[in-house]
Order: C-alpha cells, then sequence, then structure tokens
C-alpha cells in the first residue's frame, strides 16, 4: 500500500522511455508541485503495467510549495493487465486515473493504449475527473463482463475516439455537469424482437424490424454521459413504442413509432436528467 514504481516529477519538454513495471500500488506517478513549476510538455513512451492497482496516475502533491500543475503532456502506446486470480471488479483498481486538483488533468493525450482487463478485474478502466483529454485508437479487451470508463462530475471535454472494441465500453459518471463523448465505432444495428437498449446500442442507428410490435426501453440517463445518442427507425408495418426506466422523454413517458418513422434519442442531465427527441 502507497507503494510507487516511477514518480514524474516537475519535468517539462522531456521524452522519456519506460519498460515494464509491476506489483506496486502506483506504477507511475506523474505529478508536480511549487508555484507554477510541473510535469508538462512531455513525451512519454509507456510499456506495460502488471498487476498495479493503479497503472498511471496523474495528481498534483498539495501543500509543497503550492499547488504546481499536471498537464499538457502526451502518451504512446501503453499495455496494462492484471492477474485474473485478483479478484472481480476490485474496489479502487484503475488502469488509469486521472485525478482531481485545479491544475491537473487537463491536455493529456493518450495514443492507442491498450487497456486490457481479461480477467475482469478493474472497477474502471480509467477514471477521469479532468477536463479536455484525449484518447485515441485505445484497445480495449474483456476476458468477462463490461469495462467501463468512469466520467468524473462535471468533467468536460474529454473524448475517445473509437478503438477496439469500443461499442463495448460502458460510461458511468460521478455526477451531474458531465459532457464528454466516446466516439463509437458501429452505427447500424438490426433487432427482430424488443428489448431494453444498453451501452452496446449506443451511437448506433438502431434499425426495428419486429413484426408483432412491442416496447423498447431507453436506459436510465443518470447512468449515461450527456449526448449519448440512440436513434431508432421502424421499418415494419407495425407501431413500436419507446419508453424509459426512470428519466422521462422530453417530460413523458412513451414515444410512439409508426411504419418508417424515425427518431433520435439524445441524453442530457441539465437541468434535469431526461432523453430529448430530435
Amino acid at each position: 500500500a502507497g507503494s510507487i514504481g516511477i514518480q514524474v516529477f516537475n519535468t517539462t519538454d522531456s521524452r522519456i522511455h519506460f519498460n515494464q513495471i509491476g506489483k506496486f500500488e502506483t506504477g507511475i506517478k506523474f505529478t508536480g508541485a511549487g508555484s507554477n513549476v510541473g510535469t508538462a510538455y512531455n513525451q512519454f513512451h509507456l510499456g506495460a503495467f502488471i498487476d498495479c492497482k493503479r497503472g498511471v496516475w496523474i495528481k498534483n502533491i498539495t501543500g509543497v510549495g503550492g499547488e504546481g500543475f499536471a498537464n499538457d503532456n502526451t502518451c504512446f502506446g501503453g499495455n496494462w493487465n492484471f492477474n485474473a486470480a485478483e479478484g472481480t471488479n476490485v474496489a479502487g483498481t484503475r488502469h488509469l486515473l486521472i485525478d482531481t486538483n485545479s491544475s491537473v488533468g487537463a491536455g493529456w493525450h493518450f495514443v492507442h493504449p491498450s487497456l486490457q482487463d481479461t480477467g475482469n478485474v478493474t472497477e474502471y478502466v480509467a477514471e477521469v475527473q479532468g477536463n479536455y483529454n484525449t484518447f485515441d485508437a485505445p484497445y480495449f479487451e474483456s476476458g468477462a463482463g463490461t469495462p467501463t470508463m468512469y466520467w468524473g462530475a462535471g468533467t468536460i471535454g474529454n473524448v475517445v475516439r473509437g478503438g477496439t472494441n469500443v461499442d463495448k465500453v460502458a460510461e458511468a459518471i460521478g455526477g451531474a455537469g458531465t459532457s464528454n463523448q466516446m466516439i463509437r465505432i458501429l452505427t447500424n444495428k438490426v433487432l427482430t424482437a424488443v428489448k431494453t437498449f444498453d451501452t452496446t446500442d449506443e451511437g448506433k442507428v438502431i434499425i426495428a424490424n419486429v413484426t408483432g410490435g412491442g416496447t423498447f426501453t431507453l436506459p436510465n440517463v443518470a447512468f449515461r454521459s450527456p449526448g449519448t445518442r440512440i436513434t431508432v427507425k421502424n421499418v415494419n408495418a407495425t407501431t413500436i413504442t419507446i419508453n424509459t426506466v426512470a428519466d422521462p422523454i422530453d417530460g413523458g413517458t412513451t414515444v410512439t413509432l409508426v411504419q418508417w418513422a424515425s427518431k433520435t434519442f439524445v441524453s442530457q442531465q441539465l437541468p434535469a436528467a431526461n432523453w430529448i427527441t430530435v
């Protein structure tokens, strides 16, 4: 507990290569402290993180001559994984944690990180408490369960742009005021039976071809990032109904789609958690 493999402290304008790091509570901690100093404008080439409770932890050290900062860095690669014997959805486990501080967690760019979890050990593959961070083409893998990205309350401008298995990744939200984006790959999905929509349906056009009609259910907005879209098109002659578990649709409870009708449902949390239709 409390162990750190490598700490990168008040480092700027550098290029650093890491190899394999394992068995620490934190593999690498990127941090800074002091007045107007910190860790920024670097290129970090990441290696393998084996069985670290937190592979990468981005957080400032406070109370040491000022807060400092840790932002505006680029990380290339990186391979995260756990020993399956650690357990399932272990509390506190994250491949990557961008932590809270007023001057931390902005402008980090992760290029093709491999956020694997073949044993379904992680509670969250990544937790983001900062703003305007970008993940390009990450590789998501889970042997069981669903990998989950966690967006902290009030976080904005964070983007996951595509990547392997991005359609299978869930999103968890720590509170209101979030505005982040996960750009998914598959755009169309044909359904021949009614269902409750889930994370595999988000961002897609759902082609509903259900002979007997029925009711499709949207997921609770409180557990979805604002801006999440689900488009439903009814191609069958039988009318279908869209409803919600808890949060309303434009202040109502249901939407009816006749044949060839199409409607896009967009999640929002402000001013209240609901689905709006466009």
